[in-house]
């Protein structure tokens, strides 16, 4: 039965024990009541007074009298035993679920009677009183789970409005001829909220940066921190177009914020940033691995060369040096962004999908529009792993560079 009839269910029995309980002890009293007064006052009218007898009508208006009383009384007494149930049942609950708190609580100090201990004595009291001894966490935690898993569809939501924006149209007029930015998205987290997350930031008309991120972990402090992580993308975009220093202070930031933390807490990081009138692409990479170049006119897959001194992941060193390396930009060209969880993800027997498979599938759809191949690459990742739960958030981006003007 759902919960929704099961309530109904629940309503429907109290309505008709309540409509017994009236008909017997309300309305049936006081009909018979009505009916021996009416008696009665029609004996006085025809009664011969002179005769004295009187005997009956006086009988039949103590009978009514008798009975509107009995009435009132188990009316009385039914309402005051729920109100008394009812109010047991409360204190109880309170109790159960209150009285450990501190005893400077705000609540404890507004209604200290609910440090006193009283017996579960009324059957809704009781029946409190067997659940929560059957389940014991669940009188201690009830309102913090509640809190917690409304904070977490709150956190899931902010989290899917970031990444669900319109991404940004770089040049926004188009020119015949002049190179243009496309991007597409697809992600994936293991859990509610995700530690994965990527950014596409508009510089100038002709220029945008992309900024993708692993977050140690993807827990409630991963997606916190991919919050640190877009809170220092808009404060460091003045330096944006300059890929090495706009990681290098980044970087720096990010290791202050998470100095007081009694873990250690990194992020892997690759910043690629695209000018578009120059048609050179400069980026960095902080322990992230590098995106795919999709070179279509050459029918070639392969990954972005990374300096030989790489940075290390963002938190871990705060003085350390991000080489930059750059790229140019050529009409026709994709590049593919994407997080550990593409190859990292599993099968049954604890295969590893890997690169090899994931430039298969690229090498696959080369000449496939951008959508195409990002769906490809999931629907290969599903088919690999089957029922197996995805352990690590996926997170797939890629940039078309086109002379061609935007579809529809």
């Amino acid at each position: 039965m759902t919960l929704g009839r099961h309530k109904d269910s629940m309503r429907n029995n109290i309505t008709d024990d309540v409509r017994k309980w009236t008909l017997i002890h309300l309305v049936l009293p006081a009909l018979v009541a009505v009916l021996s007064a009416a008696a009665a006052i029609a004996a006085f009218i025809v009664a011969d007074i002179h005769t004295g007898i009187l005997a009956g009508p006086v009988a039949a208006l103590l009978v009514a009298l008798g009975l509107l009383v009995q009435s009132w009384r188990q009316s009385a007494h039914y309402v005051r035993s729920l109100s008394d149930d009812a109010a047991d049942a409360g204190f109880y609950a309170m109790h159960r679920v209150f009285a450990a708190l501190d005893d400077d609580d705000p609540l404890l100090e507004a209604y200290p009677w609910l440090r006193d201990d009283r017996e579960a004595n009324s059957p809704a009291a009781r029946a409190l009183q067997a659940h929560f001894d059957r389940h014991p966490s669940g009188a201690d935690k009830s309102i913090d789970t509640h809190s917690l898993e409304y904070d977490l569809a709150m956190a899931r939501e902010f989290q899917h409005s970031l990444m669900n924006r319109p991404l940004p149209e770089v040049p926004a007029v188009h020119m015949e001829g002049r190179l243009r930015l496309e991007f597409h998205y697809c992600y994936k987290p293991a859990q509610a909220i995700g530690g994965d997350f990527f950014q596409v930031t508009p510089i100038d008309n002709d220029c945008a940066g992309v900024f993708i991120a692993d977050v140690v972990g993807h827990s409630i402090r991963s997606a916190l921190l991919t919050g640190v992580l877009r809170s220092l993308i808009l404060q460091l975009q003045p330096s944006a177009r300059n890929a090495s220093f706009y990681m290098k202070e980044m970087n720096r930031q990010f290791a202050e914020i998470l100095q007081p933390l009694p873990d250690p807490v990194f992020a892997t990081a690759f910043y690629w940033v695209a000018d578009t009138t120059s048609r050179i692409a400069t980026y960095a990479c902080a322990g992230h691995p590098p995106p795919y170049l999709l070179t279509r006119d050459r029918a070639r897959v392969a990954r972005l060369p990374i300096p030989t001194l790489k940075g290390a992941a963002l938190g871990l060193l705060s003085d350390q040096e991000y080489p930059g390396e750059t790229v140019r930009l050529v009409d026709g060209n994709t590049f593919v962004f994407f997080t550990d969880g593409v190859f990292e993800r599993r099968n049954a027997e604890g295969e590893e999908f890997g690169f090899a498979r994931l430039e298969k599938i690229l090498n696959a759809n080369l000449y496939k529009k951008s959508p195409e191949i990002l769906g490809a690459v999931m629907q290969a990742l599903a088919e690999f792993s089957g029922d197996i739960q995805q352990e690590d958030d996926i997170c797939l981006v890629a940039v078309d560079v086109t002379t061609k003007r935007r579809e529809g």
